[in-house]
């Protein structure tokens, strides 16, 4: 079970150096307190399910990855290691959304905001794709 515990809180700390994501950011993105997610990273507390699934959202990576049962994330191009693959619960089981820089710095300030940045933002949204299915 610790070998576990650490491969989990491995890939954990492996995803937070290679999207450039700090311990307090992720911990304050899944309200989980920043000592919990540190002694999940270090394997000496398991994660739970809630606490695996919304790691795996954050980071847009299936649970199964996590938990080591995928070698890989999803096939990316080599020549583009800051895309992100994003699973769509819709879609096929295996299917994935590649997102450009843009779009997942966009996302990332999308997340850093308060709710009420959120919601501005949405609304913005809102409004400019009704502007486009009017035209």
């Amino acid at each position: 079970m610790m070998q576990e515990t650490c491969d989990i809180g491995r890939r954990i700390y492996d995803l937070r150096v290679e999207r450039d994501v700090q311990q307090g950011e992720l911990a304050r993105a899944i309200h989980l307190n920043q000592s919990v997610l540190n002694r999940i990273e270090k394997g000496t507390r398991p994660a739970r399910d809630v606490e695996i699934r919304a790691i795996a959202v954050f980071f847009h990576v299936s649970t199964d990855f996590l938990l080591g049962l995928e070698a890989t994330q999803y096939p990316v191009r080599a020549d583009t290691p800051n895309y992100v693959a994003e699973t769509r619960a819709a879609d096929a089981p295996q299917a994935c959304t590649i997102l450009s820089p843009e779009e997942d710095d966009l996302l990332h300030m999308f997340r850093a905001l308060d709710p009420r940045g959120q919601r501005t933002v949405q609304g913005v949204m809102h409004v400019e794709q009704a502007y486009l299915q009017a035209i």
